[in-house]
């Protein structure tokens, strides 16, 4: 996937430790997740998406509170050099829920953004 691809790196900021520790429980098996950490009320996230999915690691700095923060920083890479090749990390069986949490169903994002649905979904769209 790396072919293509960019790496996005999201400094997010909560209300709490404990809600950093959450978000973070939550977003560990995301498919994109490179690699995350946590930091008293903050969590760095690496990121590595397809460049038609910009708006997805863009959306924390315009929206945070809808991401899930009280505020966001986002830094994008548009040519990785130092992996060949990057795999999604998707689960043996696809659900209808996100391992974040999130209904693809339901989820309003996708009216408003070119969201093709989580990949670790059975309502993904997208080759991949």
């Amino acid at each position: 996937m790396n072919k293509g691809s960019i790496l996005g790196f999201v400094i997010g900021e909560f209300a709490s430790v404990k809600n950093a520790e959450e978000y973070a429980e939550r977003m560990k098996r995301c498919p994109y997740l490179l690699l995350q950490a946590c930091e008293g009320a903050r969590v760095y996230s690496a990121y590595v998406v397809q460049k038609d999915q910009r708006w997805w690691l863009e959306f924390p700095n315009k929206h945070p509170k809808a991401a899930g923060f009280e505020h966001a920083n986002v830094h994008i890479g548009e040519k990785i050099t130092s992996v060949e090749e990057f795999r999604l990390r998707l689960p043996r069986i696809k659900g209808t829920i996100a391992p974040c949490g999130a209904d693809c169903r339901s989820c309003s994002i996708k009216d408003k953004h070119p969201c093709c649905c989580c990949p670790a979904t059975l309502y993904f769209r997208k080759k991949m």
